[in-house]
């Protein structure tokens, strides 16, 4: 009796688990489709920015040369804030020690509290961000930028998760600052004229800096997020279709153990009735 209750309540455990990870996947999926959806309006943004920062170098050329830079460099980790998404904050973390043996000299960032648990115990970090969501990926990005502008970082390198596919993501190294230079299009027959400015081309192209800084800081958050959640949804949907595969092999167990426990109970009855 107390293996069919054990078995009993293995079954109920799972049943419960099943739904917890069903419901977490449906929820992963809902917020990457959402996020994928935004993504293309964003990277459209860029390009146009990207766009008119190169008309504004080609007319002045040394527009990102800052002397006032000091030499300290700066890498930021982008992770997630909560778990269950294999091995994301791993491959950061691992790609991290290997890029860290070819540096000198560099301050760490940490964003996402579950990096950080798993980050702080090998690695001594400079700055820390925990609370890293879509809701707070704004917020996030305003924070690094300002700091990055605070201590007048030379050189800003990020490490993170990008989706090379719904089914596996990548995790690559990307220079922010200084802001690698975009090329110019082709010139047509229209574009030949120079342009006119309304503004100093100095003030132009300080505002451009600043915005393509801040705006690619956000690209590179905004895709962690859709790595992340892709791969809590693989995530989730492995851990759903395990619970079913434990909850067939467990049920499978129980009904043998209860017709094990009826036969035996013919047998006792049929023996009774016979010595009678």
């Amino acid at each position: 009796m107390s293996q069919l209750i054990k078995l009993r309540e293995q079954i109920k455990t799972i049943k419960t688990i099943q739904k917890i990870t069903q419901a977490m996947r449906l929820v992963s999926m809902s917020i990457h489709s959402k996020l994928n959806n935004q993504k293309i309006y964003l990277k459209n943004y860029q390009a146009e920015l990207n766009k008119i920062a190169s008309l504004v170098d080609n007319h002045q050329p040394n527009s990102q040369e800052n002397s006032d830079l000091s030499n300290k460099k700066l890498v930021i980790l982008i992770g997630s804030q909560k778990g269950l998404c294999s091995s994301f904050n791993q491959d950061i973390l691992r790609k991290f020690l290997i890029y860290k043996e070819t540096q000198n000299a560099i301050e760490v960032m940490v964003i996402g509290k579950k990096l950080i648990e798993i980050t702080q115990r090998k690695i001594d970090i400079d700055h820390k961000l925990a609370k890293f969501t879509p809701a707070t990926v704004s917020e996030v990005s305003n924070h690094i930028f300002n700091y990055i502008n605070q201590h007048n970082f030379q050189e800003v390198s990020c490490l993170s998760n990008s989706s090379k596919n719904f089914f596996t993501h990548i995790t690559k190294v990307t220079q922010i600052l200084p802001i690698p230079v975009t090329n110019r299009p082709q010139d047509t027959d229209a574009q030949k004229e120079p342009y006119i400015w309304e503004q100093n081309l100095d003030e132009i192209s300080k505002t451009l800096t600043r915005n393509q800084l801040k705006l690619n800081i956000y690209c590179l958050l905004f895709d962690s997020l859709i790595a992340e959640y892709a791969a809590r949804f693989r995530s989730m949907d492995k851990a759903t279709r395990n619970a079913s595969d434990l909850l067939d092999t467990t049920e499978r167990q129980y009904r043998k153990v209860r017709q094990a426990k009826i036969t035996r109970e013919l047998v006792e009855l049929s023996a009774i009735f016979q010595i009678k």
